[in-house]
């Protein structure tokens, strides 16, 4: 039952899609494309564990610090301190993180790249602040959790392969990098929306709260305009002699995004907002998926 609680508390299904995005483009596109991969096995192994503790810690402080907040938002999900005391959360926080940055910080003297380290302690640092207070800043709490978020498969890109290379592998990591930014940030925005009672109880100034739910839906309407374009744009330059690719193309992601488009307009209550965080989720897993087919 404990680790239950823990695996769920760390969000292990975001742990496993981030481990999964770095190893299919490490063993699986990189090889593809004969992109320039750096990494020996072992050194990708830390690279990996280094960036899944730190994001587990990350998860764990910031559910430390939402305690009154999640306890109202969804008290089903509040397992601190009701399973798990905040002592034993901090505790947890604090060795995941230490060995987390203590495995970057190894890996970039290893690489004799030193300053490098910088991004592991950064990144560390940052997602302590963000949890603290930075998250109730409107907007640039959105766009800093997003930026956070996609900051593993940056850091693998930095250290695994040579980020100029003109290489198709490199160019996929982008455009997969590209739109996880933007759904992560439209997902950290819904979300908002979801906990906005719990945030306005305890003085957060989240973007719903300041603007208003019809403001902020027709905020991400105008968001989803950028990757929307790009998704089209990547069908027609892209995908333009594969025509399996683009039926799955526009079935499994472009189809579910204009769904989200206009539910989002549509939308009124917590279920559905749940709902459209959980699509945009799924659509980034089918854009990892086509990944895999571009490489068949």
């Amino acid at each position: 039952m404990v680790v239950k609680v823990f695996f769920n508390l760390i969000r292990w299904q975001n742990l496993c899609m981030l481990a999964l995005s770095q190893i299919l483009f490490k063993y699986r596109v990189f090889p593809y494309f004969n992109t320039t991969s750096l990494l020996s096995t072992f050194e990708f192994t830390l690279l990996l564990a280094s960036t899944i503790f730190i994001a587990a810690g990350g998860y764990i402080i910031n559910d430390v610090f939402d305690v009154k907040c999640d306890m109202m938002n969804k008290p089903h999900k509040s397992y601190i301190p009701s399973k798990i005391s905040i002592k034993r959360a901090k505790l947890s926080y604090g060795l995941l993180t230490f060995f987390g940055v203590l495995f970057g910080v190894f890996l970039s003297f290893k690489r004799e790249l030193p300053l490098y380290a910088i991004l592991f302690i950064g990144i560390a640092i940052l997602l302590f602040f963000y949890s603290s207070f930075l998250k109730k800043t409107p907007f640039l709490g959105n766009f800093i959790v997003a930026l956070l978020v996609t900051s593993s498969l940056l850091i693998f890109a930095i250290f695994d392969t040579i980020i100029v290379e003109d290489s198709k592998g490199v160019y996929y990591l982008y455009v997969f990098l590209f739109f996880s930014f933007f759904f992560n940030l439209l997902r950290e925005i819904i979300k908002d929306i979801q906990d906005l009672n719990g945030d306005y109880n305890v003085g957060m100034k989240t973007l719903p709260i300041i603007l208003g739910i019809e403001r902020t839906k027709k905020t991400i309407l105008v968001i989803s305009l950028i990757p929307l374009y790009f998704s089209i744009q990547f069908v027609i330059d892209d995908l333009k002699n594969d025509i399996y690719s683009r039926v799955y193309f526009a079935i499994f992601i472009i189809i579910p995004f204009l769904y989200f488009i206009y539910e989002t307009y549509n939308s009124t209550k917590t279920k559905q907002f749940e709902m459209l965080s959980a699509l945009l989720k799924w659509i980034l897993i089918f854009g990892l998926v086509l990944i895999f087919m571009l490489t068949k």
